[in-house]
């Protein structure tokens, strides 16, 4: 409900925006045959981990635009998983991430602000933005089954459970860039930085027939990753239930932070 609250409150305000735009101030009316009203562009960073990102901006006046971008990445391997684990160096978390397999949609709309002397959908922008993403889990998570008699190992074996689920984030922030004019209809769009923070929340589910050695297997260990998620900077506060049929984890409000960056070639029209 929050979420929804947030969204139409965006495109209120962008309603308002274009309303403002039919008798604006003389000195911001927009100079004839000089700049086009739209740039439709294509993030190339992005491509880097897999992800494909198109963004629509709509140049209001001389200060003032309103932009929104789409991004779309298909299942695979988490991108830049080593990068991850030796920043986070913490084995059973790793192990976690290893085998995750994970897509992504999002959706961020942004107002920019264009600070130089161009203006116009042109120059130095600064630009607050919520984004909204979900990411689709799939992970196969291997566990340790032991049966010990006054000490000694009996049994010892591994098995393996499928977990299922999503996670969705919401965050808010302020970015910053370069909008280059190269021609009439061609622009390069430098976003230089746009660090961001919010929460996220999200259910994973394994479906399988435990008995109750492999439960007690699956819990240790399920037990061992959320005291190592506890410790991570940012805190997942997640809950597990273990039974016969499965586990289930579910991830509560917990905090979310992104950075966003970009280099896109638009064309205007």
């Amino acid at each position: 409900m929050k979420y929804l609250i947030l969204i139409c409150s965006s495109l209120l305000a962008m309603q308002l925006s274009f309303a403002q735009e039919v008798n604006p101030p003389q000195e911001d009316r927009m100079p004839e045959n000089t700049y086009n009203l739209n740039h439709i562009r294509w993030n190339l960073v992005p491509l880097l981990s897999g992800n494909i990102t198109l963004e629509y901006e709509r140049v209001l006046n001389k200060k003032i635009a309103v932009a929104a971008a789409v991004g779309w990445r298909p299942s695979g391997k988490m991108p830049y998983r080593s990068v991850l684990t030796d920043i986070i160096d913490d084995e059973t978390v790793n192990t976690f991430l290893q085998d995750l397999e994970t897509s992504t949609t999002s959706f961020t709309p942004e107002v920019r602000f264009y600070l130089s002397k161009r203006g116009y959908g042109n120059g130095f922008y600064i630009a607050p933005y919520m984004k909204f993403a979900k990411y689709d889990f799939n992970v196969p998570y291997a566990y340790d089954v032991t049966i010990a008699y006054q000490g000694q190992v009996l049994y010892d074996r591994q098995e393996t459970i499928l977990f299922k689920g999503d996670l969705s984030t919401f965050s808010m922030g302020l970015s910053a860039g370069f909008n280059f004019r190269l021609t009439k209809n061609i622009h390069l769009d430098w976003r230089i930085l746009g660090p961001g923070y919010g929460q996220s929340r999200g259910n994973l589910a394994g479906r399988i027939t435990l008995n109750a050695d492999e439960q007690n297997g699956l819990n240790q260990q399920l037990e061992e990753l959320q005291e190592s998620l506890d410790d991570l900077p940012l805190k997942f506060n997640v809950d597990f239930s273990v039974h016969g049929n499965g586990a289930d984890i579910k991830v509560n409000k917990s905090p979310w932070a992104n950075i966003r960056s970009g280099l896109s070639i638009g064309f205007s029209f």
